[in-house]
């Protein structure tokens, strides 16, 4: 089973970055959840979601402890990851063993993917993980597809799964 961990800030889409995670394993044959964690706050404040991918039934439903995959939406977010590999939201180039780098800013810039002035980077942050995580572009493109409906959204996954770096 592949555990990935979530960190985002509210308003960031952080919690449909993991839905769409698990609907895009769901669609290349897999069984996959994702739970989402965050407080009454929400806007602002740091979200934890989970996503579980997996070819067999997955009978746990409780929170991560230690995930193979972190995903980090701002680099600014102070949390611990000490999981096997990293997905950053970064213009830098890899320098650390094991982790991915994906502009997702800057992808979603370029798109004009941009609400209340900032750039959504989520369906960009999907597509590198989904990369990382060996799931299908296709599954992704169909996931976004049916629950954004937004064809930029569909592009920013296409461009992050293609330029993710190791």
């Amino acid at each position: 089973m592949l555990e990935i961990t979530i960190y985002s800030i509210g308003g960031q889409g952080g919690v449909t970055a993991a839905r769409l995670l698990a609907l895009s394993a769901l669609y290349d044959g897999k069984y996959a959840q994702a739970i989402p964690q965050f407080g009454p706050e929400r806007r602002g404040a740091l979200v934890t979601s989970y996503v579980r991918i997996s070819d067999d039934v997955i009978r746990k439903h409780s929170r991560i402890r230690n995930p193979d995959i972190t995903v980090i939406f701002d680099t600014k977010s102070n949390v611990d990851v000490s999981s096997k590999v990293v997905v950053v939201n970064s213009n830098n180039q890899p320098q650390a063993e094991k982790t991915w780098y994906v502009d997702a800013a800057k992808i979603a810039l370029d798109l004009n993917l941009i609400k209340e002035g900032l750039p959504i980077i989520n369906t960009a942050k999907v597509g590198a993980t989904a990369k990382v995580c060996n799931l299908t572009i296709n599954s992704v493109k169909k996931a976004i597809k049916e629950e954004i409906r937004d064809e930029r959204n569909v592009k920013a996954a296409e461009i992050a799964y293609e330029v993710v770096r190791c």
